[in-house]
């Protein structure tokens, strides 16, 4: 009996093992988005692991080769059918290099082990050489499984998945409010954003500027060239620090493309008049990366009308401009002084929005009131309302006695959320003036003297002083007066002609012909070095000063697949431009290329870009 339960219970152990293995079973399928692409591409490499048991911890791309430089890398876990779950790793990898790669194979962690996929290859082409439509294939469905006829959702097309540059990083989601339907620019672009297009004078306009950054494009951008949007008709307060850092504040879909926000400026902007005011526009260049075309972004330029708070209800002594939300204290210190004496009145005023700089003391007979020391602690509020406070300390004097009343400090405002007017109030007080100390009398002796040290009166006239010689009378002073401006002038003209000496002299240093003559003997003598990116530099220098030279084309900062074209304008033949447009892609590749080539390929471009310098000379 004993025996037969054993047997048993290992059956059991055994059948209820076999399931447990079998939950932890996972498949693996690698895909690329693209077979072939062109040089400075980037390619996507998709892993998708389907598992009804574990989750992989971890995900290894495996072997890359050095021309591949990886630019990012996103997942994400979806559920299948039959309760399988789906992790879906994505490496995005940059192309410096032409040739057939192979990258892998990918692997992922499970548990103690790991388990590895195949290997992909993706050929890189020189640029114009990639298929038109390299992205169209799809990968094939890990999905798929012998149980489908059960999947109550069978029949249906499967939802799109969202492309590898729309991906969103792990616990993200566009923001609407951020979305566009079209990009103002490419790599990065600004934006402006105006919380309100129509205000009352003194109404606070938030104005935000945000950088949009294309997320499957560089990681780096820097910025040169900074100009502000000028609001010369508003009172500017800064929300956020002008100099400080962008914020990112999330990420937007522009056309359907994901782009990365950033918040670069933000301000409470007053509006000091009436009519229609223009914001202007913020502008900025990109250093890097070099971007084809003009490198300059500019944002939308703003206009707000600007009107007057209605009149109907507007209380006495309101001023234009004081818009927003306020609160009025006072504090009187002593209450009981000596006539003559002074008291200190200190006021605060609170809220937010636009708040007046003086206040209007309450007018009362014997009562002084001196100008007050102001200081503010203005700061933006929860809600981007910039608020805090404003003190008035007064120094009051009062020449009366008994009780006097120091009246009541008011300030009449436009709340533009209530749509209202408020006045805030701060009522004085009474203080209690006493007898002042007696005035000292006048002296009862007429013989004291009043003031002492004073000088002995005059009793007769005094007589004339003699005349004394001055400089204006010896000729000395009238022939150095006459001879400034001729040495003046003589000054200015030899200042002159060094000047148009000067300039003779370097516009034939900085000529275009002399500086392709620099141009080239500085390649000669890099191509003699051991440096092939120095060599291609030098290259890439040479030919943008033997085109300006010679045909009068500036190919520095243009498009690569425009600079044959713009030469063939300018009466250069057909074969040394479309030699030249490639020499400049090959150096441009050379020079960033990870895994730089060897010195001779290097020599052999100078030779051939040599060849062409000297075919647009004779052109």
């Amino acid at each position: 009996m004993k025996l037969l339960l054993a047997l048993l219970v290992a059956s059991l152990a055994l059948f209820a093992g076999v399931p447990a293995r079998a939950q932890s079973k996972i498949d693996l399928v690698v895909s690329v988005d693209a077979e072939t692409i062109e040089i400075g591409d980037s390619v996507n490499v998709t892993l998708k692991a389907t598992t009804s048991g574990e989750v992989p911890s971890s995900a290894d791309i495996g072997a890359v080769p050095p021309s591949f430089m990886q630019r990012g890398v996103s997942n994400r876990v979806s559920f299948g059918t039959n309760g399988r779950r789906v992790v879906s790793i994505v490496w995005t990898l940059q192309a410096s290099k032409t040739g057939t790669f192979k990258i892998g194979p990918p692997s992922v962690r499970v548990g103690d082990h790991r388990v590895t996929a195949r290997t992909v290859t993706v050929k890189v082409v020189p640029p114009g050489q990639a298929p038109s439509s390299p992205r169209t294939q799809k990968p094939p469905d890990p999905f798929g499984t012998p149980f489908s006829l059960l999947d109550p959702w069978r029949g249906q097309p499967p939802a799109p998945e969202p492309d590898d540059d729309r991906r969103l990083p792990p616990g993200t989601q566009a923001d609407a409010k951020l979305g566009m339907d079209a990009p103002r620019g490419t790599v990065t672009f600004l934006h402006a954003i105006v919380d309100k297009t129509s205000a009352v004078v003194g109404e606070q306009v938030t104005v935000s500027m945000y950088v949009y950054i294309d997320a499957a494009g560089p990681d780096h951008i820097e910025f040169t060239d900074i100009h502000e949007a000028p609001a010369s008709d508003f009172l500017k307060q800064p929300l956020i620090a002008d100099d400080a850092e962008t914020k990112p504040v999330g990420y937007a879909l522009v056309a359907g493309r994901l782009w990365s926000v950033r918040l670069a400026r933000k301000w409470a902007l007053f509006p000091l008049k009436t009519g229609e005011l223009d914001i202007g526009a913020m502008s900025l260049s990109i250093v890097k990366p070099r971007v084809a075309g003009d490198p300059k972004r500019t944002s939308e330029a703003i206009k707000v009308r600007v009107s007057e708070p209605p009149v109907t209800g507007r209380p006495p002594g309101y001023v234009i401009g004081d818009v927003g939300s306020y609160a009025l204290a006072a504090e009187v210190t002593p209450r009981e002084i000596e006539r003559g004496s002074a008291l200190a009145v200190n006021v605060t005023l609170s809220g937010t929005g636009n708040l007046p700089s003086t206040l209007v003391a309450p007018s009362r007979a014997g009562v002084e009131w001196l100008e007050p020391q102001v200081r503010d602690a203005m700061t933006p509020q929860n809600d981007d309302k910039l608020g805090g406070k404003r003190t008035f300390a007064y120094v009051v004097r009062v020449q009366q006695e008994g009780e006097i009343d120091l009246g009541e400090l008011r300030v009449s405002y436009w709340d533009p959320d209530a749509k209202k007017y408020g006045t805030a109030k701060a009522t004085l007080g009474l203080v209690r003036v006493k007898p002042g100390a007696p005035r000292l009398a006048a002296s009862a002796d007429p013989t004291q003297e009043t003031l002492a040290g004073l000088p002995a009166m005059r009793a007769e006239r005094a007589g004339a002083k003699a005349s004394r010689a001055h400089l204006t009378d010896t000729p000395l002073f009238w022939i150095a007066l006459g001879a400034s401006p001729i040495a003046y002038a003589f000054a200015f003209g030899a200042r002159a002609a060094v000047v148009r000496v000067r300039r003779r002299r370097d516009a034939n240093a900085v000529s275009p012909d002399r500086e392709r003559k620099l141009r080239v003997k500085a390649a000669d003598d890099a191509s003699a070095g051991d440096d092939a990116r120095a060599v291609d530099a030098a290259i890439m220098r040479a030919i943008e000063a033997a085109a300006l030279a010679s045909a009068k084309v500036n190919v520095r900062g243009m498009r690569a697949d425009e600079i044959a074209s713009k030469l063939e304008e300018a009466g250069v033949a057909a074969e040394p431009a479309r030699a030249i447009e490639a020499l400049l892609r090959e150096c441009e590749a050379a020079r960033f290329s990870p895994d730089a080539e060897g010195i001779d390929a290097a020599r052999e471009r100078w030779t051939r870009a040599r060849n062409a310098i000297d075919r647009l000379e004779s052109k």
